[in-house]
């Protein structure tokens, strides 16, 4: 009736595929096709460990971070383009296989904890679609925010909804590993009458941001009900009726007069709002405890910030983490 020609279906468009379908790697093939064709081209030039350190940073790296602002990425596709990183990392000119000193996670960990500030594909696509779900939490009335919740949410928060009866891909892919989100939100307290003392994430606390005080208080009593008047707390009654260290925390949290709403943040970064680092190293960091393992960066991590922090040459200071890893060959 518009005269708008009708077409059945788009293979790809701005370079993500239209449909997703069971054969997930077959659809992200192209994110390693574009990979080859760069380790190809670097393969036959000499580069130091600080030259390769830099290609693979500035576009390994990066090939897949438009994708993985959509798409999770299947962890068969993640391994193997990690595996074709490593051998590259560790080869020697010529396509020449090389020793693979240490496991890729160590060159993942940070800089001063002893890696090399390597990505870690699957964590950096997790905070990634965090992203996403930052901005629908954030923007409730946008178009796309208004359609999932029609099609998946029935009355229930971010932290609560189910995949739902056939759910898309990209359904899928907002959800996959939420927690990252609900591990460092937290409400900021404004007059305190949408806040549950018990139940809602709320107190700065470095675990889970909630009160830890034995229950004394009905379960939907509200923050207002600790403070005296808009922007002043009731100290008498929270340093009798709560343990020290949430009355400590509590009493910590700044209120203004004006009272104002409260409002729902970020808890690693100042202003309260998400950002991809902070979220991919608080993943890190919960990919470690998942795994029971602490830092996997061995002796050298002691001297890693003093490294980095030398002012010599990038190979001179590669050169230095492989001697305190012990990475070098020797006779």
């Amino acid at each position: 009736m518009l005269g708008v020609p009708e077409v059945p279906f788009h293979e790809r468009y701005l370079g993500l595929p239209t449909v997703a379908g069971r054969n997930n790697k077959e659809m992200f093939k192209i994110i390693h096709e574009r990979l080859d064709s760069h380790l190809q081209g670097w393969q036959n030039k000499l580069l130091s460990k600080a030259g390769k350190s830099v290609l693979i940073r500035a576009v390994a790296q990066v090939i897949p971070s438009f994708t993985m602002t959509v798409f999770m990425l299947p962890k068969g596709v993640c391994r193997t383009y990690q595996v074709k990183v490593a051998k590259y990392w560790w080869g020697k000119s010529g396509a020449k296989r090389g020793i693979h000193w240490a496991k890729w996670e160590l060159l993942c960990q940070h800089k001063h904890e002893g890696g090399l500030g390597f990505r870690d594909i699957s964590c950096f696509n997790q905070a990634l679609l965090a992203k996403r779900v930052w901005r629908l939490i954030l923007d409730a009335n946008s178009l796309v925010s208004r359609i999932l919740h029609i099609k998946y949410f029935w009355g229930q928060s971010w932290a609560d909804v189910k995949l739902g009866p056939k759910p898309s891909y990209i359904w899928r892919s907002l959800l996959w590993r939420r927690d990252l989100i609900c591990e460092g939100v937290r409400w900021r307290i404004g007059n305190g009458e949408m806040v549950k003392i018990r139940g809602d994430r709320w107190v700065p606390l470095p675990w889970n941001f909630k009160v830890i005080t034995p229950r004394f208080l009905h379960e939907d009593t509200l923050v207002r009900q600790l403070m005296t008047q808009p922007g002043e707390w009731d100290t008498n009654f929270i340093n009798s009726h709560f343990l020290p260290v949430d009355a400590e925390r509590i009493l910590s949290i700044p209120l203004v007069e004006s009272g104002g709403s409260d409002v729902v943040v970020w808890h690693y970064c100042t202003n309260g709002q998400y950002t991809v680092k902070s979220g991919y190293w608080l993943g890190m960091e919960m990919k470690r405890k998942e795994l029971g393992s602490g830092s996997v960066c061995g002796n050298g991590a002691s001297n890693s910030r003093t490294i980095w922090s030398l002012c010599i040459p990038n190979k001179f200071k590669l050169l230095l983490w492989r001697a305190c890893h012990a990475f070098l060959p020797c006779a």
